[in-house]
């Protein structure tokens, strides 16, 4: 939620020193729409800093140091008493910044790979003459950065950048981004929208010296990591451990925390421990937790998570905010988010986000617990089925099937299915592959139907859409064992995501917090057996046991997993189809159609209006967004 920016020129003199300054200043204003009540900068030479904070946030944007080494970072410090402890520190009068810098002094350059928590730094080092930089391991705070002779630069968003003279000359829209825009590929975590404005990779470091710029990894999970064998008791014990550890550390010392509180099995973990938590410091109930819900009517879907909610709530004493999903247009605050947006995110959950954001702001909330991508750190993932088999292990294997299709599905989807789609079909499909390749040799394996219709066709062979997609095709490869999909899962990141929840709940004051996220969490369930996750058609089994005294009974013994695919259609279908005409033409055909094929855009309009086809809603969803943007960045130089 704090605020960061820097230039760094080679000139050297007054006058840069006047103008870093100034532009720092200028960067900071920029990003006006992240609340804030400070905003100062620093200056040495040819290098100035800056931050901007919330008054009674000052423990999320720090500038500390002296003119030998100086430290600005966005973030919080989840394990700052034990460093204050290794670092012979006061952990009551240093502030993270402090902490950061004497981390620095200690460990150098390793100094990241020690801390753990959500955050983005740049320590400047005079004697060393170099900018370091590092982002925590999943992205959950933004560092943009340029760099290119006679200029480093970075900030907390996009826009900052682009207010530099010398960095707006040579940015221009990033076709390739755009292109991974409309084929859903989320697999490139340092481009942005626009060349030559780089993001820094979640889990890296970044060195800039003159003339120099060192990327590095400082923390990513050893695939071949396992825990040694252990009961199921200790396998749980440990788990939560250190899963009610990843919640503490996150809570802060201001109550009441808030909570997006689904009736999943993720936010319901965090809400009960954290309700835990809080009651071992002596809160009182009523005060420790409101929880904000989004919830859709049944009558679209035929399912409903207020009972789930309810249940968490009801036993916790938990204050709630309920937002009505269905009674809240998907386009209700688009044109807010598209204001502040520099690369684009889609999602059908703007408006509803940014009214339980607005009634957290209300109630005063300024640090909020997340459950997202829960499920992918301790995986729920049927590929275990097919592991099984590939094991020749068929009697369990469908036992397995069997209970997995009346515990998750609840009957919904036959055993036989699952045995088809996860336990035959994986080797079928490979075998049939291998084939392919082998009879292809030598011929060109690329489509031109694999591009996407609506794309314009010189827009695609400008971008080489379907040598792009034929690679990705190839790189594709279906995994057959659970340790090898669940690592691929944690390693794709989810920064993307993180970087639009930062973005919108800066805006009102509050910082997501991911406990599932923390790094000991990860790779301890990383490590465990697959049957300590997957197990009698249970996912997420230890979850479930290592917290069973804290859950309710309904989440303990829920299975299903439900997706509003068809209440975020059904709005689309009946509110939102005159927003998504009026966006196709908020700007004009010479720049939606430097993209896209715009009479087959009008051509799957009409069919969404015919059929309610949910696929067509999202890719007419994202075409709008997107015309939005480009309406935004129509001045742009690009």
């Amino acid at each position: 939620m704090g605020t960061i920016a820097g230039v760094w020129h080679r000139q050297h003199g007054d006058s840069v020193r006047g103008s870093a300054q100034a532009q720092v200043d200028g960067m900071l204003r920029s990003m006006r729409d992240r609340l804030a009540d400070t905003n100062e900068s620093w200056g040495l030479a040819q290098i100035a800093l800056g931050y901007r904070s919330p008054l009674d946030m000052n423990d999320f944007a720090h500038q500390e140091g002296t003119p030998a080494r100086v430290a600005v970072l966005d973030g919080y410090l989840h394990n700052r008493d034990a460093l204050c402890a290794e670092l012979g520190i006061s952990a009551q009068t240093a502030s993270d910044g402090a902490i950061l810098l004497a981390a620095y002094a200690r460990w150098g350059f390793d100094c990241a790979s020690r801390i753990l928590g959500e955050f983005a730094f740049i320590i400047w080092d005079a004697a060393l003459s170099l900018c370091f930089c590092a982002r925590d391991p999943f992205g959950a705070r933004p560092f943009y950065y340029v760099l290119h002779p006679g200029l480093f630069a970075f900030a907390s968003e996009i826009k900052a950048l682009l207010t530099l003279p010398s960095a707006l000359s040579r940015a221009r829209f990033n076709e390739a981004r755009i292109f991974a825009f409309f084929v859903e590929d989320f697999s490139d975590q340092e481009s942005t929208f626009f060349e030559g404005v780089q993001r820094l990779k979640p889990g890296h470091t970044l060195i800039v010296r003159e003339g120099n710029a060192q990327l590095s990894p400082f923390w990513q999970l050893n695939p071949d990591y396992r825990l040694a064998p252990m009961s199921d008791e200790a396998y749980e014990a440990e788990f939560r451990h250190l899963f009610l550890e990843a919640v503490a550390a996150r809570l802060g010392s201001r109550s009441p925390v808030g909570i997006a509180l689904s009736g999943g099995l993720d936010s319901s973990s965090l809400a009960c421990a954290a309700d835990y938590v809080l009651a071992e410091r002596g809160v009182v109930p009523g005060e420790r937790l409101r929880a904000y819900s989004v919830l859709y009517s049944p009558t679209v879907s035929g399912f409903s998570e207020a009972a789930y909610v309810q249940a968490v709530v009801t036993q916790k004493q938990i204050a709630s905010t309920v937002i009505d999903g269905e009674a809240t247009r998907h386009s209700l605050f688009v044109p807010d988010v598209i204001a502040i947006m520099d690369d684009l995110y889609v999602s059908m959950g703007y408006s509803v986000l940014w009214k339980a954001l607005q009634a957290a702001q209300r109630d005063g909330i300024r640090v909020l617990l997340d459950g997202t991508d829960g499920d992918t750190v301790v995986t729920y993932d049927p590929v275990y089925l097919t592991e099984l088999a590939g094991q020749f292990r068929w009697l369990t294997g469908l036992r397995e099937a069997r209970a997995y299709a009346r515990r998750f599905y609840l009957g919904r989807v036959s055993a036989w299915s699952l045995v088809r789609r996860h336990m035959i079909q994986p080797y079928v499909s490979g075998a049939l592959s291998l084939l392919r390749a082998r009879l292809l040799r030598g011929s060109d394996p690329r489509p031109q139907d694999a591009v996407p219709r609506l794309l314009n066709r010189d827009f695609a062979r400008r971008v080489d859409a379907a040598e792009r997609l034929s690679a990705r095709w190839q790189g594709r490869r279906q995994h057959r064992r659970v340790r090898e999909s669940h690592y691929a899962a944690l390693m794709h990141g989810s920064s993307h995501g993180l970087e639009y929840l930062d973005l919108l709940a800066s805006r009102f004051g509050i910082e997501p917090r991911y406990p599932y996220f923390d790094t000991r969490l990860v790779t301890y369930s990383y490590g465990l057996p697959r049957e300590q996750r997957v197990r009698d058609g249970w996912n997420r089994r230890i979850v479930r046991r290592a917290l069973s005294d804290l859950l309710p009974l309904e989440i303990a013994q829920r299975s299903s997993k439900w997706i509003p695919t068809k209440n975020h259609n059904h709005i689309l279908l009946n509110y939102e189809l005159d927003f998504i005409k009026n966006s196709l033409y908020s700007v004009s055909n010479n720049n939606l159609s430097a993209y896209l094929d715009t009479n087959y855009i009008q051509h799957l309009f009409r069919q969404f209006e015919s059929t309610g086809d949910a696929g067509i809603g999202l890719s007419l969803w994202s075409v709008s967004l997107f015309a939005l943007w480009l309406n935004k960045w129509q001045a742009f130089s690009g």
